[in-house]
């Protein structure tokens, strides 16, 4: 998980500023970061502690920015149900 952690990347700008907007309307009531990874295939959140919601990073070039805020919509349920 640490390692995930660390190798992730921050989001391109226009996709985290969507992210944003989605998390804070979404209201999980916890703090959620939201980056992207090489070394995953498909979106996930991670814990324990302060989750994280990774995305492959071949996904930020694939999908447009809707489809992609659904992805985070799935993975954000997730967060709100302490699935850790």
């Amino acid at each position: 998980v640490n390692h995930l952690r660390q190798t992730s990347h921050p989001l391109p700008a226009s996709v985290e500023a969507q992210f944003t907007e989605t998390i804070t309307q979404f209201g999980s009531g916890r703090p959620v970061d939201v980056r992207s990874s090489d070394r995953v295939t498909s979106p996930l959140m991670i814990g324990p502690g302060r989750p994280i919601i990774l995305f492959p990073s071949k996904l930020m070039t694939q999908l447009s920015v809707s489809e992609l805020e659904l992805l985070l919509l799935h993975e954000l349920a997730h967060v709100a149900r302490w699935d850790d």
